[in-house]
């Protein structure tokens, strides 16, 4: 399961009522979290990571996490 985050395209940023920078950002600290991780090497594709998953199914206490840093 990945996420891209291409300008302008269909699935990207450009449909989201939120500013690119922003998103980067956010995904800066889930990658320090280890929620998710790059797929590609300029950053912009990403992979729900175990952790992430168990996050998202509720059987991960965001306690557990390392420290938004």
């Amino acid at each position: 399961m990945g996420l891209s985050l291409h300008h302008g395209s269909r699935t990207g940023i450009s449909q989201l009522d939120v500013d690119a920078e922003y998103i980067e950002q956010r995904c800066e600290q889930l990658v320090s979290r280890e929620l998710i991780i790059p797929i590609v090497k300029d950053g912009e594709m990403y992979e729900i990571t175990r952790w992430g998953l168990a996050y998202l199914r509720g059987d991960l206490d965001a306690g557990h996490l390392r420290v938004w840093s």
